[in-house]
């Protein structure tokens, strides 16, 4: 009884505030079934790990099997350089019945071996072992951009789900307040004012989620390298492994300094 009185005195009260206004039934206009998860980019236990991500990427990368393809003609070459020239030896017969003379028959031996002077030879393969060395840096060189690239947009990746967390967590947050303040708007002990300005937030959060999740999936297509499959990540602490991987492959510009000393050697 003492609660009915208390509850009715309430409600008095809030219609002399708000005059008729408290028949009315103020609904929130979000959704009130309205809810948010993750998609299925985070698995902890079966998630791909960032190694995995990037060796994937390596062994699928085609301008990377072109530039092996490269080192293999090279070895050849060096291979064939290291020869040395085959010897050569002629024979020779002439007959004179030919030309009426039975008896001027000639027959000649000959042999002959090129010798390479001047250290050309050397030369040769001193080129083709710097080719190889060019070729091999320069892959290292295009491993390394491969892998920071992954890296980064794997960092980026991990950066937006963050915020797509926490940006879902708000909106799950001023959902439940919006009911509360909805319930006492229907009661009459809150101004409409206040939903509606709450609403505003609550459309800008859904707005910011929206946002986020598409960023997210942007940075994913571009997080792939290769055929690597960005759909299932693992643990956010896996980035202690990108520092990882990315110190085994520090930047490497030795194959500059070979290209030029092929350039001498040949010129030589």
């Amino acid at each position: 009884m003492e609660i009915s009185k208390r509850f009715n005195r309430a409600k008095n009260s809030g219609a002399k505030r708000f005059g008729r206004r408290k028949e009315r039934n103020y609904k929130l206009r979000t959704k009130t079934d309205f809810s948010l998860g993750l998609p299925n980019y985070y698995n902890q236990q079966d998630g791909i790990s960032i190694n995995e991500l990037i060796e994937g990427a390596l062994e699928t990368n085609q301008d990377l099997a072109a530039s092996r393809l490269e080192i293999e003609r090279a070895k050849a070459r060096l291979n064939q350089v290291r020869l040395r020239p085959n010897p050569t030896l002629e024979f020779e017969q002439s007959s004179g019945a030919i030309i009426g003379s039975p008896g001027g028959g000639q027959f000649t031996v000959g042999a002959s071996l090129p010798i390479e002077i001047y250290g050309r030879r050397d030369a040769r393969i001193n080129v083709a072992q710097i080719e190889i060395q060019a070729s091999e840096a320069e892959i290292r060189n295009r491993e390394r951009i491969l892998v920071a690239n992954i890296l980064t947009n794997y960092s980026e990746a991990l950066s937006a789900l963050r915020e797509l967390d926490a940006t879902e967590r708000l909106l799950d947050l001023d959902l439940q307040t919006a009911r509360f303040v909805q319930i006492r708007v229907n009661e009459g002990e809150t101004s409409p004012l206040e939903l509606s300005l709450l609403q505003g937030e609550v459309e800008r959060l859904r707005s910011a989620f929206g946002r986020s999740y598409g960023e997210k999936i942007q940075r994913r297509s571009g997080s792939r390298g290769g055929d690597g499959d960005f759909r299932r990540l693992d643990s956010f602490n896996r980035l202690r492994d990108c520092k990882r991987a990315g110190s085994e492959r520090q930047p490497s510009f030795d194959w500059l300094g070979c290209r030029n000393q092929i350039a001498v050697n040949r010129h030589d």
